[in-house]
């Protein structure tokens, strides 16, 4: 169980790759509490960098939001944000065929998992960063 630093703002980083997104919110002064990517080579980059978080390297729709918590030691709404970046590939006008969208793109359905995390946590605030197409 990791104590809570009264001071200082806290935060999750879901879709972290290797740590852009946590690196500003370090940087502005939160406190990373966890971070999870499913890809090995981005959670080990981002292992070098930011060394004091509980860090996950799993499928997000494999992950309990309870079990993070426990394993942080959080309580609902406790959680000062939770961030995170979802893929975008089937959402952003850039990857058209003949210019049209498909909505069915299997990574479209990951937002849904952050929204899981939302409703558990109940996090002060939530930041997610996309397309417009989301």
């Amino acid at each position: 169980m990791r104590t809570l630093d009264r001071n200082r703002p806290t935060a999750i980083d879901l879709f972290s790759g290797c740590g852009g997104l946590s690196l500003g919110l370090w940087q502005a002064g939160f406190r990373l509490l966890a971070a999870l990517d499913c890809d090995h080579r981005s959670m080990a980059t981002y292992k070098l960098n930011h060394v004091d978080c509980l860090r996950l390297t799993m499928d997000i729709l494999n992950v309990d939001p309870a079990d993070v918590m426990r394993r942080l030691g959080l309580r609902p709404h406790q959680l000062t944000l939770l961030a995170g970046c979802p893929p975008c590939q089937g959402f952003t006008a850039l990857k058209t065929l003949n210019g049209s969208r498909s909505l069915d793109h299997p990574m479209n359905d990951l937002v849904f998992a952050f929204r899981g995390f939302i409703r558990v946590m109940r996090p002060q605030s939530i930041m997610i960063e996309n397309v417009p197409g989301l």
